[in-house]
């Protein structure tokens, strides 16, 4: 994690002029600390949950409504990684920080994607999509809880569990901001976002 952070840091100090959100990243790489903060929390102690199988970039875009029931497709991970890398087993929590980071996507994506408004509209529209994100990921994270909360899915002390949380979506925040300082810094504004509220 801490070399995940290093190598964010040094795509974003490499790309700083030529991003338009110029603002954002320069709030966040004054952060470091708090994040190198917050992945260290994960050491601090041993967390008694059980480890899995996982999806890895479990997202609305995986999930199919078959009408009666849904279907999840696309259990071949990240594909950079290897397959014994993939095989590894992780908290289901890590699943669960990639379905919410997909509600960042899809909540931003239709501002920043339309014709029907002005571009220097959009901004001011951009607050709406932190609160859709907001209210659907918590109906999310309280959905998956009251269903797994008798079961060693999830550490029975909600300190642990918001420990594990900010963990895992942090991790998810990070490869997307590399991945959209390499090729669409348009969407930047995404993973920032997802920064932001992870860190507050």
């Amino acid at each position: 994690m801490l070399a995940l952070v290093r190598e964010a840091y040094n795509i974003m100090q490499k790309n700083r002029k030529s991003v338009q959100d110029k603002e954002g990243v320069d709030n966040l790489l004054v952060r470091k600390a708090e994040i190198v903060s917050l992945f260290k929390k994960i050491y601090s102690k041993k967390f008694d949950v059980v480890k899995t199988r996982t999806h890895n970039t479990l997202g609305l875009s995986q999930v199919l409504l078959t009408g009666r029931d849904i279907a999840i497709h696309d259990f071949g991970g990240i594909p950079s990684r290897s397959s014994s890398e993939t095989r590894l087993k992780r908290s289901p929590l890590i699943d669960v920080a990639s379905m919410i980071r997909s509600y960042y996507y899809a909540a931003y994506e239709g501002f920043l994607t339309t014709a029907h408004i002005k571009q220097e509209e959009i901004i001011h529209l951009l607050p709406y999509a932190d609160i859709w994100v907001h209210y659907m990921g918590g109906f999310f994270l309280r959905s998956y809880y009251e269903t797994v909360k008798q079961t060693d899915l999830i550490p029975k002390s909600n300190d642990d569990l918001k420990i594990m949380m900010q963990y895992y979506l942090m991790e998810k925040a990070l490869y997307a901001l590399e991945y959209e300082l390499l090729n669409r810094h348009h969407r930047l504004i995404i993973p920032l976002s997802m920064i932001r509220d992870v860190l507050n």
